[in-house]
């Protein structure tokens, strides 16, 4: 609905949420058959505001489809999706669009900056105004919890569990290969669920800073695992300040503890990742932290009894690091490879460094290996990434202190550095290899740097302090080329020569 009503608000478009009955299957009392809008927002003083040009609900209406309504994915909007949006499509046709889900699309006037897509929805979610009941309840919560710091620790169970044993019994096909539907609960399993302990190291640093826990579930007598590993003195269970509720203002109400706390510890549910980006808070993903073996066994104590063959053993085990690859190698990354696939700037002012003939070594080389394209005549190519994109990419993790090995005339590394935890191992290798150094980065404009861990950005650093590393680490930086400047960062290309020993 916000991404919605803010695409909207660029055209003077107006959005219109079907707000459809409960399904029968979430009803489990009378009150939770009290489902509308209402509840949770206070629609009366919205409306009295001029709100409903812009967004108004219609309750106990299901979405139907729509005479020559688009849909904002339909091969209409192939080219721009992409790009961005044309507003002047919108002013000129004023297309009835519907869909649902939570589609990030922007104009093409807009910028591709996540920080920038934060403060939007934010101010969209300033303008509704809450119930007052939600708002004297929030106000309660925060004398009860005594503190306005505190982590939210959100742990996702619900019916997952129950599905994956439902599926494990009828999921295989003959050869002993997977159903679709089993795969696809092994994958909510494995990025939508965690083992306990994958919380714990989270909960520590929490501990540590000395706040207190706001603890929430679908499944909330998970709790007493957490109090009697920790002590129950630390938690605070919402579930008592709740009772006879309406499942929607519950949901509501977690959901806006979530959003006011200062730290969210959860998986990758959109539940909690999405009021962290309201929050403006940082948010620990809990799910990619463990290994294929601790997610297979958590698979196994999910489902007491079940005892596979060795052939669907087998499967089971390719499908959970496969899920395990997808949702954390890759989540960790995506920011940095979408940063660097669509950089065709920093490597056109790259190239002209790289001679004819020379042997390149790129670093963090993308799924496209996009440099290989650009390089001079009869230059020799070799590409690293911490993923083996393709067979001829050599997987390595540079914070670890991994490097390729090797003598090259050049390394490259364009939108890497910015990802590492410890950029100055991953500079000293790569003096040890090579005389010139062709590097990136993303420099943080004034005032502009909350958006770097929303992007998976590891470290922050003005020109003078990477000049100042690159020199401890044995580079001397040769030329600055200023790239460009979008929304938040300065991008800068240095060239950097070794220094001689001893200089």
């Amino acid at each position: 609905m916000l991404h919605a009503w803010r695409f909207a608000e660029h055209v003077g478009g107006r959005v219109i949420v079907f707000w459809p009955p409960p399904a029968a299957s979430l009803v489990e009392s009378e009150i939770d058959a009290e489902y509308n809008p209402k509840l949770i927002f206070d629609l009366l003083s919205f409306y009295q505001k001029g709100f409903g040009d812009d967004l108004l609900f219609l309750e106990g209406r299901s979405i139907e489809k729509l005479d020559g309504g688009l849909r904002l994915d339909d091969p209409a909007f192939q080219s721009m999706r992409p790009h961005g949006f044309l507003k002047s499509q919108f002013l000129q046709e004023h297309p009835i669009v519907h869909g649902s889900g939570a589609h990030e699309y922007l104009f093409s006037d807009e910028p591709a900056d996540p920080e920038y897509m934060r403060r939007r929805l934010q101010e969209r979610f300033a303008c509704l105004p809450l119930n007052p009941v939600v708002e004297r309840f929030l106000a309660d919560v925060r004398r009860w919890i005594k503190t306005d710091r505190y982590t939210a620790i959100h742990v996702r169970r619900g019916d997952v569990t129950q599905r994956l044993k439902s599926d494990l019994a009828v999921g295989f096909d003959r050869d002993g290969s997977l159903s679709e539907q089993l795969a696809t609960t092994l994958s909510h399993v494995v990025c939508r669920t965690a083992p306990f302990e994958f919380y714990y190291p989270a909960i520590e640093e929490a501990l540590q800073r000395d706040e207190r826990i706001v603890y929430f579930s679908d499944s909330p007598e998970t709790i007493v695992h957490f109090q009697e590993k920790f002590g129950s003195e630390y938690f605070v269970d919402t579930r008592r300040f709740m009772n006879n509720r309406p499942a929607i203002q519950k949901a509501f109400l977690d959901f806006n503890l979530l959003v006011r706390s200062q730290h969210v510890i959860g998986t990758g549910s959109v539940f909690s990742q999405f009021a962290a980006t309201l929050g403006a808070n940082h948010h620990t993903d809990v799910h990619a932290t463990g290994t294929p073996d601790s997610l297979e066994r958590y698979v196994y104590a999910s489902c007491p009894g079940f005892e596979p063959n060795e052939l669907i053993r087998r499967k089971l085990r390719e499908e959970v690091e496969k899920a395990h690859e997808l949702h954390s190698v890759h989540c960790k990354y995506a920011a940095y490879l979408e940063d660097y696939e669509d950089r065709a700037r920093t490597l056109d002012a790259a190239t002209p460094f790289i001679e004819e003939g020379a042997s390149v070594l790129d670093i963090g080389c993308g799924w496209r290996m996009a440099l290989k394209g650009r390089l001079p005549p009869a230059a020799r190519y070799v590409a690293a990434d911490l993923k083996a994109w393709h067979t001829d990419v050599q997987p390595v993790n540079f914070d670890a202190g991994m490097f390729p090995v090797g003598t090259f005339d050049c390394v490259a590394s364009f939108g890497l550095l910015e990802h590492l935890k410890h950029p100055g191992r991953m500079l000293r290798n790569a003096r040890r290899t090579a005389a010139r150094l062709l590097l990136s980065y993303r420099h943080s404009l004034p005032g502009r740097g909350a958006h770097r861990e929303v992007r998976g950005w590891a470290n922050s650093l003005s020109e003078a302090a990477l000049a100042k590393l690159l020199e401890n680490q044995g580079w001397r930086v040769e030329t600055r080329v200023q790239v460009e400047d979008d929304f938040n960062v300065r991008t800068m290309l240095y060239v950097c020569d070794a220094l001689q020993r001893g200089s």
